[in-house]
């Protein structure tokens, strides 16, 4: 990884016909996937990695680069399920346990973890959470000792994503100015203005974080991949203060523009999040109706029977039943009890809810 810009950029065709010709060393394969990100070309970019890892000439740590990367842009652009992104993650450390720990192994080590500690923490929150913290700590080795390394920069942006996670951010904060600092092409330099305005929003400097936001969609012009957070975190700001309408306005821009990415098909987990702030937001204005359609349509993005999709239940049986529309209430309440996994919570809310409506 180290010395991959000591020698001229090659372009596009130049790259592919070092490829297509069984000349290529693992720098090319990286390179030319570099050169279709920044085009948005993601999926194309996958596919150079996934190439890249079925060659036979190369070491360990180079195919571990690859499985990392390819991991890396499966993860950022949800080319695949959150577990895609983890079991390629997995498979970067395993070719790494007997390797020297010179600064390209500390770095990938550091990488592979952030990119496992985003795909496991909605599914299991403290695997995701041990992941992070090692992912920190083989990060902030890269930088402690590997600070001449053209490429240890990418430690900046990966220790301040690991520490928004972790609910740290004002040390995310740093380490996105740091990196900010750096020269930076576009794409890089939204997707850091990104995580700062997230680490900002977080840390309550609401100002900031709006200005930042405003920064970052002035250098996102029609590229809609990073318009959902950042109207996300536009959202979070007009919730912080009491502004619904701005708030439910932000929410809605962030889902359009999420629903509208081609040609993948949006991360479940974020359009299930946005639908909730949306469903909040609704209920702090009193209006039930849009609250119920917003909830319906959350539940298309839930399996059946789990957690979240009983929560709905509830919520629904709470907004009809405040329309006093008692019968489509009471059947939303019955969907929770009748569930062998609802917890006694659960249970006990809707029964709650069942006994208002009876009286």
């Amino acid at each position: 990884m180290g010395n991959r810009r000591s020698r001229p950029r090659l372009t596009e065709p130049e790259l592919r016909a070092r490829i297509d010709a069984s000349l290529a060393a693992v720098d090319d394969y990286i390179e030319l996937a570099e050169v279709l990100k920044r085009a948005s070309r993601f999926q194309e970019a996958a596919d150079i990695y996934e190439r890249g890892l079925q060659a036979a000439h190369l070491t360990k740590l180079e195919r571990a680069s690859l499985a990392c990367e390819l991991g890396a842009v499966t993860e950022m652009a949800s080319l695949g399920p959150r577990s895609r992104s983890a079991a390629l993650a997995e498979q970067a450390l395993a070719y790494l346990p007997d390797e020297p720990e010179s600064c390209d192994v500390v770095l990938i080590r550091g990488l592979s973890y952030s990119v496992l500690a985003h795909a496991v923490w909605f599914s299991d929150r403290a695997a995701g959470e041990e992941a992070a913290h090692a992912g920190i700590r083989w990060l902030e080795q890269a930088v402690r000792d590997c600070r001449a390394d053209v490429e240890n920069t990418a430690a900046y942006y990966e220790l301040a994503r690991l520490h928004n996670a972790l609910k740290e951010p004002l040390v995310a904060a740093e380490y996105c100015e740091r990196y900010l600092r750096s020269d930076l092409d576009k794409p890089s330099r939204l997707a850091a203005l990104t995580v700062l305005a997230e680490a900002q929003e977080s840390a309550g400097q609401l100002d900031d974080a709006e200005r930042t936001v405003h920064e970052a969609l002035r250098w996102a012009g029609d590229d809609n991949r990073a318009r959902p957070l950042l109207y996300q975190t536009l959202g979070l700001i007009a919730l912080a203060r009491e502004q619904w309408p701005k708030a439910r306005d932000a929410f809605d821009e962030a889902l359009h523009a999420l629903l509208s990415i081609e040609p993948r098909d949006p991360d479940p987990e974020m359009v299930r999040h946005l639908y909730w702030a949306l469903v909040q937001v609704h209920f702090k204005m009193g209006n039930r109706r849009d609250a119920i359609a917003a909830l319906k349509q959350l539940l298309i993005y839930y399996d059946d029977d789990v957690s979240g999709r009983r929560r709905a239940y509830l919520w629904l049986g709470d907004c009809h039943a405040d329309l006093s529309m008692r019968s489509e209430a009471r059947r939303y309440y019955d969907e929770v009890l009748k569930s062998p996994r609802a917890s006694d919570e659960e249970r006990a809310a809707a029964r709650d809810g069942l006994a208002a409506l009876g009286a």
